[in-house]
């Protein structure tokens, strides 16, 4: 599909909604702190261009930005992070995850981190997405842990067979949550001992978005803490955003996984069932959705229509990788951007 018709499907009216939701007791209805942006190089360019032209947008900026690497050598991390993997029942993962500029710029690891698998009974895919947070040192070490440890405690718990109760879904998800949690602060005790000075879960800190589908059953489970978005795109090429984004005390500021604990995961975990197969289930950082959602109607469903196309490439994780070395001035943090769609 071409940028043309990128647009004309714009024009195309929302059907009627697809899934109905829920957390805790209440209905859902549907509708780390940025530097000063003067303070380091800016670049040119607009995120929506880039997504209209479904391409990579690469332009010189005013004052170069320089790439370094990190010095320090424990907890590496490489620059890129990308794959194509088999999910459930035909359907695909494709993602990418690219340091952003402001790391490269200052030596720094890339801190957002994203994981993906299918559960033992073959019948649900399930993607995490993390975004470390960037005034803590370990953050990275953080995300990584907390996508693998969801998805694959996930995997076990997620219930099989016919007629799937929410009941067993938010149970699953719950103990995904927990177990994360609880790894997150195991992993802190572990590199206090190695290092011989205090540690704790806050220098591990990370968001998590979490989502898991099964196709069969058009059942559909999201769990965020923290920033970043989660979208749906329908057959009418429509969306409808997913869960709910945390907002920090301070403008910037987020919520972290290791600030929540307990009670508080019900509220954090929605089911949805659809009442068709969705085309495209998305979930990016906020280094992806803060540029995105500056024009939201537009640019989420331009967003989905390019990857519709990157999906068609021969390696559709490179393509979406290249995409995200897009240009837009004050956006300079770490992207990371995953999809799961039906494969041909």
């Amino acid at each position: 599909m071409n940028p043309t018709e990128f647009r004309a499907k714009l024009d195309s009216p929302p059907a009627t909604p697809m899934l109905t939701a829920s957390t805790g007791d209440q209905a859902i209805t549907h509708g780390d702190q940025t530097p000063d942006a003067q303070a380091v190089p800016e670049g040119e360019g607009d995120a929506s261009t880039a997504i209209v032209e479904a391409k990579p947008l690469i332009k010189p900026t005013p004052r170069q930005w320089e790439e370094h690497e990190p010095i320090d050598r424990s907890y590496e991390v490489d620059h890129k992070d990308i794959r194509d993997l088999d999910g459930t029942r035909g359907w695909r993962i494709t993602g990418a995850s690219r340091r952003g500029k402001m790391h490269a710029h200052e030596a720094k690891y890339r801190e957002d981190a994203w994981w993906a698998g299918v559960s033992r009974n073959k019948e649900w895919t399930i993607v995490a997405v993390a975004d470390g947070g960037g005034s803590y040192d370990l953050s990275r070490v953080g995300a990584d842990i907390a996508v693998k440890t969801s998805v694959e405690v996930l995997a076990m718990e997620l219930p099989e067979g016919k007629e799937i109760r929410d009941s067993h879904i938010r149970g699953a998800m719950d103990t995904a949550l927990s177990q994360t949690y609880q790894a997150l602060e195991q992993k802190a005790l572990e590199i206090a001992n190695n290092i011989q000075r205090p540690i704790t879960s806050r220098d591990l800190s990370t968001t998590l978005q979490l989502f898991a589908f099964c196709p069969d059953e058009r059942k559909l489970t999201v769990a965020q803490v923290g920033d970043g978005l989660i979208a749906l795109q329908k057959a009418d090429a429509s969306y409808v955003r997913l869960g709910a984004a945390d907002v920090g005390e301070v403008a910037g500021a987020t919520v972290f996984l290791n600030n929540v604990r307990g009670m508080q995961w019900n509220n954090r975990i929605w089911i949805y069932k659809l009442s068709e197969l969705p085309c495209m289930i998305i979930s990016m950082t906020d280094g992806v959705s803060d540029d995105v959602l500056d024009s939201e109607e537009q640019n989420i469903r331009i967003l989905f229509n390019a990857l519709n196309t990157f999906a068609c490439e021969k390696i559709p994780a490179e393509a979406i990788y290249n995409w995200l070395g897009y240009d837009k001035r004050a956006s300079f943090d770490d992207r990371t951007l995953v999809a799961l769609y039906q494969g041909s």
